[in-house]
């Protein structure tokens, strides 16, 4: 199985023919060297009527690097997304998976997980209308994280990168996923608790 690889335009061929032929997607994901749960999640990205379209799920990852750390204005129907659904509780992972499948050139754009925690971020620490601007660079998100990783993580929990296959798959009902968001100088937490649904 392939490590951390991603999933070129041959793959997305590849993907198309299998998929076509009625493999399954742990069929695909063997065949590729993609883990399952890759293979499940790219073909929502290509979903169009019910059929995997390799150029759908093309065009919607060149949208997402073009924007995944774009600043967010209220005006934006992409911020008006993500604000809706944060109201209604839904997760930052859940928000970026609707953005992946709704996104289109004039209104809305995919944009990573990690904007969405810097809007959920701000807003948490008293934001304004400036409220889901991606303020920190990557650059600068990875030396936080580095410093953030030197405070130790809490005991007990398990990490994505831990899970088994069937949780990130979602074959499996019961599981639960829960973020931690910890405010300015440690002086507030929040915490989101979201129970995975099967696929």
């Amino acid at each position: 199985m392939r490590n951390y690889n991603r999933i070129s335009s041959k793959n997305r061929e590849e993907i198309m023919v299998y998929s076509a032929n009625g493999n399954s997607q742990e069929t695909i994901a063997k065949k590729t060297g993609f883990s399952q749960s890759t293979i499940s999640r790219e073909l929502k990205k290509g979903e169009d009527r019910s059929v995997y379209n390799p150029f759908l799920a093309q065009r919607k990852i060149t949208l997402f690097v073009k924007h995944r750390y774009r600043t967010l204005k209220k005006n934006d129907s992409t911020w008006r997304v993500i604000q809706n659904h944060l109201a209604i509780r839904w997760s930052p992972y859940e928000i970026m998976d609707l953005l992946h499948k709704s996104a289109n050139d004039a209104t809305i754009v995919p944009v990573s997980e990690k904007t969405i925690y810097n809007y959920l971020n701000f807003l948490y620490e008293g934001g304004d209308e400036k409220a889901g601007a991606a303020r920190t660079s990557p650059k600068r998100q990875n030396a936080q994280h580095e410093g953030n990783k030197k405070r130790g993580k809490p005991a007990n929990i398990t990490l994505i990168d831990e899970r088994p296959e069937e949780v990130n798959a979602r074959t499996v009902p019961g599981h639960w996923e829960g973020d931690l968001i910890i405010g300015k100088d440690h002086k507030s937490a929040l915490s989101v608790i979201v129970e995975q649904q099967t696929r």
